[in-house]
């Protein structure tokens, strides 16, 4: 388990977007890797990604939090054959273990309730042999001096580990407070009395770093410049310090853009799926990150065309009021009688095109001139013609 925390902690790290629903697609992603967390980007009710492992055996599906979760094989479900809520490490708290073969394609399917990702790691449990230490003086840390190696679960009277420098005292080991002037290292870290060592204290944005000097218990402790937690914001850090990250409910108050998407270490507002988008009941769709008017439902302006802003041009906005149109003039207005998002509209039926909201705009005002114009110079050429033939 130390390792898996190790990878949830530090990486290497890749996002996946399900597809919807239980069946997987031709887009439906893989996650092939192991010892790599995943955050899946879950959409409401059911998420698919695919694993292949490549060898057959016991594996852990380690996850951030009880979303639930099916593994679907060739011969159907897969039953869970272990559960453990109690890992050990924070960022993946849960974990179940199945027996997969190699080179069947399994389905994962989340189901997604309140939350809206989840962390996935999945490791080979014959990966993991461990070295257990003795453990005589019940302190959870092991004697290096008296080992045995087993997959994943120690024997009684062991610890997963070989830590502990002095398996007779339950007060010394590796997580033990340090005692100031007794020539002990209460912490096995090979110095008695450590003091004048860096240190640091505190979490997220409140992280600092210090020396640490022996307190009025007597104990080491780490004195450091604390610095206080500020507003959480969509911004991949924990602002506030409370352990968590962008976990506030108000952090994208834009409706064109109001869920916070992670993105590796970084986030920022906008939207990953249409579902992001319902603003007072109306449905928009999620465009490359933004919350946008679908062309279905942007609404008629009586004949025949998209509504016009008072200048022969259309208006196309987001939930948040924001442009979403052409402008061919850079002047927030088009002038030119022309509209590259949408196709000419036909006017009546006598096949006459329109792009406002008037057949007599001044396109097309300018286009009957020309034409009365174009005819009356041909009748002239006709009468000239004719004349020219009696004489």
């Amino acid at each position: 388990m130390e390792h898996s925390c190790f990878h949830s902690e530090l990486g290497p790290f890749e996002h996946r977007i399900p597809t919807r629903g239980a069946e997987p697609s031709g887009s439906t992603p893989n996650v092939d890797a192991v010892h790599t967390e995943y955050r899946l980007m879950l959409a409401p009710g059911e998420n698919t990604v695919t694993y292949e492992p490549q060898r057959t055996g016991s594996f852990s599906v380690f996850t951030g939090w009880d979303v639930p979760m099916s593994v679907i094989g060739e011969e159907g479900t897969v039953p869970e054959i272990l559960r453990s809520e109690e890992t050990g490490c924070d960022a993946l708290p849960l974990s179940r273990v199945f027996e997969l073969r190699a080179q069947e394609v399994y389905v994962l399917t989340f189901e997604a309730t309140d939350a809206d990702e989840v962390v996935l790691v999945i490791e080979y449990i014959d990966d993991f042999s461990i070295k257990n230490g003795r453990d005589q003086d019940g302190d959870g840390y092991g004697d290096p001096a008296a080992t045995v190696t087993t997959s994943c679960v120690p024997p009684v009277g062991y610890a997963p580990n070989t830590g502990d420098c002095d398996d007779t005292n339950p007060l010394v080991h590796p997580a033990a407070s340090e005692l100031c002037g007794d020539a002990v290292d209460q912490n096995c870290n090979g110095l008695p009395d450590d003091t004048g060592f860096s240190c640091q204290v505190g979490t997220g944005a409140c992280l600092v770093k210090g020396t640490t000097v022996c307190n009025a218990n007597g104990e080491t402790s780490c004195e450091a410049a604390l610095v206080e937690g500020t507003k959480e914001e969509c911004n991949g850090r924990d602002d506030d310090c409370d352990g968590e990250i962008d976990e506030e409910d108000d952090l994208c108050p834009d409706a064109g853009a109001p869920r916070c998407v992670r993105s590796q270490l970084a986030a920022s507002c906008g939207c990953q799926f249409d579902s992001d988008c319902t603003v007072s009941g109306e449905d928009f769709v999620c465009d490359a990150g933004i919350c946008k008017v679908p062309k279905s439902q942007e609404p008629d302006d009586g004949m025949g065309g998209v509504p016009n802003d008072g200048s022969g041009g259309r208006t196309d906005q987001g939930p948040s009021g924001g442009p979403g149109g052409d402008d061919d003039d850079q002047d927030g207005s088009e002038t030119s009688g022309r509209d590259a998002d949408t196709s000419e509209t036909a006017h009546g039926s006598c096949g006459c095109r329109t792009h406002g909201g008037s057949p007599w705009s001044g396109g097309s005002i300018t286009a009957l001139s020309l034409g009365v114009g174009w005819l009356l110079r041909r009748r002239g050429r006709r009468l000239s013609h004719t004349q020219g033939a009696s004489a």
